[in-house]
């Protein structure tokens, strides 16, 4: 059997401000082949990946370096083991987030998950401009993860890392529709690990931290 060819078109529309207004278009031709390669969980086709159970996920890949577990906050919720690691509740020292605390048990989570997970999913902290922060955090090079989901009607927002956009119009889905985003890098020199939303209503029910280890 031979490999699988594909032909993608891409046309680019562009648009200026004179008046009146002019448009150029470009196409660019892609062929692909090879045989296709099963993605992710996290990233297959929306049907596949909301039916297929996760019971366990993992810190950032090899490629990116050596990492350990450094901390993990279940926000409004109370200390919790996730995937062999211990988690802090929403009271853990060094936590500052006052965004509104909400708790939704019933709503049948996309993809479904275990029960300490969909625990942590489930207990979240909502606004439509979240703020997160974690203090006295060392000085180091970490990769962030944020667990959000949706539990009622669709919303679009922006998620920032110390500042800087790491997700950009991201659509939360389906009610019970869930993901953990990241791995985002970032180096912390002053102490403080800050995420923030704008735009739409943003549930964020968990923040996970992985620490570099230098050789």
């Amino acid at each position: 059997m031979g490999q699988l060819m594909r032909m993608i078109h891409v046309i680019l529309e562009v648009v200026d401000a004179g008046q009146p207004s002019l448009t150029a278009y470009r196409r660019i031709i892609l062929n692909v082949s090879g045989d296709p390669i099963k993605a992710p969980i996290e990233v297959r086709p929306l049907a596949e990946y909301l039916s297929t159970p996760v019971n366990k996920l993992s810190g950032p890949q090899r490629h990116m370096g050596k990492w350990e577990f450094y901390r993990g906050i279940n926000l409004n919720g109370p200390a919790i083991k996730i995937d062999s690691n211990k988690w802090q509740g929403d009271d853990a020292p060094d936590l500052i987030c006052k965004d509104r605390a909400i708790d939704s048990p019933g709503v049948a989570l996309r993809p479904p998950t275990n029960e300490t997970r969909a625990k942590m999913i489930h207990s979240f902290r909502w606004n439509h401009r979240a703020q997160i922060k974690m203090k006295r955090v060392p000085r180091g090079k970490y990769a962030v993860y944020a667990y959000l989901w949706e539990d009622n009607n669709l919303e679009t927002f922006s998620i920032s890392l110390q500042g800087k956009v790491v997700s950009r119009d991201y659509y939360s889905g389906q009610e019970g529709q869930w993901r953990r985003l990241g791995p985002w890098i970032t180096n912390v020199a002053d102490g403080v690990i800050s995420i923030t939303s704008s735009g739409g209503a943003v549930n964020f029910s968990g923040i996970e931290v992985w620490q570099e280890v230098k050789p």
